[in-house]
Parts: structure tokens; C-alpha cells; sequence
């Protein structure tokens, strides 16, 4: 049983202090079961499940190899390839958020390195698409949800956000791609090991499925079609397009009638550390104690207030939390975007790209947290000068 358990919190060390943040706070906030309802964001939950689900049946089906194939084929050296791979989220979140852009790349960045026998890169270039990602989603109002919060709370115009955040956008295009350069220029080619070596996950089409699917649908390329579909249903309703409760329906029934062995590839502990997450925080609105030093700390500098705050309960409930005690849009929106840099809960869509990455053999958390506070670190004391000079 302790070899279980230990076995348990290993592979899933972020629910399990998810889960222990927000039962302590539970502890000192007393929530009702309204109050608990409340905290926890159901659309983004939602919406996380429907993009899970068609990633997932995407990668099942071979859709990712295929792409990872002809990146290589196209990319001359492993730096334009890395480029290619970071950049990407970088542009594609300034339209359908952080979280949507890490969950179609950062699994695609696991199948191409393994493919190309460069495991060793895989958490590298996991942690530039982690930054890249949470940088490129601050450019547009509804990049991120924070964002969008303060974007319709403040009533600010797009120019005026335009001009708030534009200078930062130039200044992390700049980082990210000095951090390519960093990347040596050696040759790409597809290892001749790759079926050995890829997991299941990251794998062209899984021969564990059982072959009556095939009554469905006669080929992969037809699978792929479908759950690229469905990837397309669960962006239109991030941007607002379609409805998210409808998305959800449709895709949890299409996927639980026609391919339900995908639904155990969904990531079911990284949706429950969103939900203990969201408790935790909504708890820790609720504290007097807490409540009382957030209005002192805010109308003292609310930038830096906003930035620590996202370190500790990351920067969509900080927006949220701090909206109430300023009214300086300017200053918010700035230290939560700044501050989806730094810890791993600072922005949650770094979840993402962390559990991504535990899909890798052989991988462990240690191996991609420390990249990941190297770089991050670096990047927030950069854009945090940034601000400091531009006020």
C-alpha cells in the first residue's frame, strides 16, 4: 500500500499539492458548499476537457506523427526546428489562449524530438513553448482569461490596451528568440528507433485499439479528420463562438459512442488540480486576515501586488481577487500577465506543458522544473526591468 502510494504522489506531485492547498485553506475559509461551487470556473474546466479529448484522439490516431514527420523534413538543423516549435505557441495564443496552444504543440514537441532521437531537448523546448505560450497569449484581449477580465471590467478600449502591452510583446519576441539562437544548428533526421522509443501517447496509431472502430471509420486519416473537428468545436467555443456547455456535450458524447478508449487517454488528474486550484484560491479570498493585507498591498503598488499574488495562486484568480481593491487596469493587467512567469502555478496552462511532458519514458518533474525556473526567472526579472524603466 506505501509503495502504491508512493508510487502515486511521484507521478502526480502536482494534484497531490494541489489537493493539500486546498483542503488547508478549507480548513481556515469554512466554505459552504455554494461558496465552493462558486470558486471553481466550470467553463474552463469544460473547455479543457473537449481540447484534451480531441488532443488526445489526435495523437491516438497518428495525426501528430505525420506532422512531426514533415517538420523535420522541412526544418534544416535542430535550431529552425526548435524555433519553429517554440514560436508557434507563441503566435497561435494570441488567438486561442495559452492553454489551447500548449495543449496541440507541446504533445506534437514530445512526438518530433523522440522521432528525431533528441529526447534530451524534449524539456527544453517544453519549457521555451511553457514561456513563449503565457507571453505571446498577453498581446490580444482574449488571449488569456485574465485578459478578458479586465479588458470588460475596466471598459478599456483596444487602443489603450494595445499601447499597454505592445512594448512587452516586442521585448519577449526579442527573448524568445535569443533564446532560439542559443540552440546549436545540427542536423535533424527521423531516428531509425523511433517506434521503439515513442510512448504510446506520442505514437502513430495504437495497435492496443480494439479493430472494430474501424466500422466507424475506414482509415486514420478519417479519425483525425473527426477529432481535428472536434479540436476546431472546442476552439470556437474558447473564442465565444459556440456555446461551451453545448461543446461539451457534443464532444463527450461523440467520443464516448464512437472512440470511448480516448476518454482514458484524457488527462483526468491535470483537470482535477485545475478544480483544487480554483478551491484554493477562491479560499484564500475568503480569509479576513488575508482579504485585509491584499487591500493595504494594493493601494501601495498594485503591479507588484498582482505579480506576487499570481506566484502564489496563479494570475486568473489574481486578476479576479485584485480587480475589487484597484482601480489601476494599467498596473493589474500588467503584474498578472508579467506574473504568468515564474512559479509553476503562476499561470496553470504551465501545468499543461508539464504533463505533457511526463508522458516522455523515463521522465521526471525534476527534469523539467529546473529548465523551467531557469527560464522563467530569467525572462520576469527582463520584462520586470522593462517596467521599471517604462513605468
Amino acid at each position: 500500500m506505501l509503495n502504491i502510494i508512493r508510487i502515486f504522489v511521484h507521478n502526480h506531485a502536482m494534484l497531490c499539492v494541489a489537493v493539500a492547498a486546498a483542503l488547508v485553506t478549507s480548513v481556515f475559509a469554512m466554505p459552504s458548499w455554494e461558496e465552493l461551487g462558486a470558486s471553481i470556473d466550470v467553463r474552463v474546466i469544460a473547455l479543457l476537457f473537449c481540447l484534451m479529448a480531441a488532443v488526445a484522439g489526435l495523437v491516438a490516431h497518428g495525426a501528430l506523427s505525420r506532422i512531426a514527420r514533415r517538420l523535420i523534413a522541412h526544418a534544416s538543423n535542430a535550431r529552425k526546428l526548435y524555433a519553429l516549435l517554440v514560436f508557434a505557441p507563441f503566435f497561435v495564443s494570441m488567438l486561442v489562449t495559452n492553454d489551447v496552444a500548449l495543449l496541440a504543440f507541446v504533445p506534437l514537441t514530445v512526438t518530433t524530438l523522440l522521432m528525431a532521437d533528441r529526447r534530451g531537448d524534449i524539456a527544453h523546448v517544453a519549457v521555451a513553448q511553457a514561456v513563449a505560450a503565457n507571453l505571446g497569449s498577453m498581446v490580444t484581449p482574449f488571449g488569456n482569461p485574465q485578459n478578458l477580465f479586465i479588458y470588460l471590467t475596466y471598459d478599456v478600449s483596444a487602443w489603450e490596451f494595445a499601447c499597454a502591452i505592445a512594448p512587452y510583446c516586442a521585448l519577449s519576441f526579442v527573448l524568445i528568440a535569443l533564446r532560439c539562437v542559443a540552440w546549436p544548428k545540427t542536423p535533424v533526421v527521423i531516428s531509425a528507433s523511433e517506434g521503439k522509443r515513442a510512448p504510446v501517447t506520442a505514437e502513430a496509431p495504437d495497435a492496443t485499439r480494439p479493430a472494430s472502430r474501424s466500422r466507424v471509420f475506414s482509415s486514420e486519416r478519417s479519425w483525425c479528420a473527426f477529432y481535428l473537428v472536434l479540436f476546431v468545436f472546442g476552439v470556437l467555443a474558447v473564442v465565444r463562438l459556440v456555446p461551451w456547455q453545448i461543446a461539451c456535450v457534443v464532444v463527450a458524447l461523440c467520443v464516448a459512442l464512437l472512440d470511448r478508449t480516448t476518454l482514458k487517454r484524457v488527462d483526468w488528474s491535470l483537470l482535477a488540480t485545475f478544480v483544487c486550484f480554483f478551491v484554493f484560491s477562491g479560499n484564500m479570498a475568503c480569509i479576513p486576515a488575508i482579504e485585509g493585507a491584499l487591500t493595504w498591498a494594493v493601494g501601495q503598488a498594485p503591479f507588484a501586488t498582482s505579480l506576487l499574488a499570481s506566484q502564489v495562486i496563479s494570475n486568473v484568480p489574481s486578476a479576479v481577487l485584485l480587480s475589487h481593491f484597484t482601480g489601476d487596469w494599467h498596473a493589474l493587467l500588467l503584474g498578472v500577465d508579467l506574473g504568468g512567469l515564474g512559479t509553476p502555478v503562476a499561470s496553470l496552462a504551465s501545468l499543461i506543458a508539464l504533463r505533457a511532458f511526463r508522458l516522455v519514458p523515463g521522465s521526471t518533474t525534476r527534469e523539467f522544473m529546473v529548465p523551467f525556473l531557469k527560464l522563467n526567472v530569467a525572462f520576469l526579472a527582463c520584462l520586470v526591468v522593462a517596467y521599471a524603466l517604462m513605468g
